[in-house]
This record gives C-alpha cells, sequence and structure tokens, in this order.
C-alpha cells in the first residue's frame, strides 16, 4: 500500500513536471506552473461501490504572476492500488490523460457507494427503521 500524496506525486505531478520541462523559454505555448500543490480534501477514506477505498484531491498551481489557482486539476486517488484517477466534465478519467494519452472514461470511480455486500441488507434496515 502507498500513501495517496506519494501516488498522485508519482503517477501525475511528476510526469507532469517531466513533460512541462521540455518547452522552450521563448515559447508561445502555454506556460506550466511552477508550483503544483496537492491537497487531500477528505478526511479518511471512502468506499465506492465496489467496497474499494479512495480520497479525493485537488491540486492547486502557481505560475509566473504567483497568482494560485486553486482547484487547477481535481480527481481521486485510491491509496491501496495507486491508481490516480483526474475529473473532466463530471467523468473520470486514468491520470494519463494529462499527459496526452488518449484514455476513455472509467465508470463507478470517485464516487462513494453502497458497497455491494450491503446494499443486499439495505432494505432490511430501511424495513426496521420504519417499524
Amino acid at each position: 500500500m502507498t500513501t495517496a500524496t506519494d501516488a498522485i506525486d508519482r503517477e501525475l505531478i511528476g510526469p507532469l513536471a517531466e513533460k512541462d520541462g521540455g518547452q522552450e523559454i521563448y515559447s508561445r505555448a502555454y506556460i506550466p506552473p511552477h508550483v503544483r500543490t496537492v491537497r487531500i480534501d477528505d478526511p479518511k477514506p471512502r468506499a465506492d461501490a465496489d467496497g474499494k477505498r479512495f480520497l479525493t484531491f485537488a491540486i492547486d498551481d502557481t505560475g509566473m504572476s504567483s497568482k494560485v489557482r486553486k482547484d487547477a486539476i481535481t480527481g481521486c486517488v485510491y491509496p491501496d492500488s495507486g491508481k490516480v484517477f483526474v475529473g473532466r466534465g463530471g467523468s473520470f478519467f486514468p491520470a494519463e490523460l494529462l499527459l496526452g494519452k488518449k484514455v476513455a472514461t472509467v465508470a463507478d470511480v470517485c464516487k462513494a457507494g453502497e458497497t455491494r455486500a450491503s446494499s443486499s441488507t439495505g432494505w432490511l434496515a430501511a424495513l426496521r427503521a420504519k417499524l
């Protein structure tokens, strides 16, 4: 098992820094941020529908103007597997999307929900609550 911030650094921040490092100084292309800061939004992991633990995160970046752009990248990380997903338009994609790779959206990740084992007994608990 890896820590959430280690997984984000390894799967997203490090590769983004490598990608941004090859840019010409006097280029007219987008100037990458100088600093990226990771914030873990969840105080403790939540479980998705498969019972896998995840944490949501946001990355703030700071450019040449020293202005901080909050939530420049948002997503979630699965600390047990080290997988990182980024959010775009209400969907989640593997972190490789931001590195220029073509990847498909991944369903049922980064969404808290009842585990399949507990959802089968959820109706019984609801019935007992009504009685």
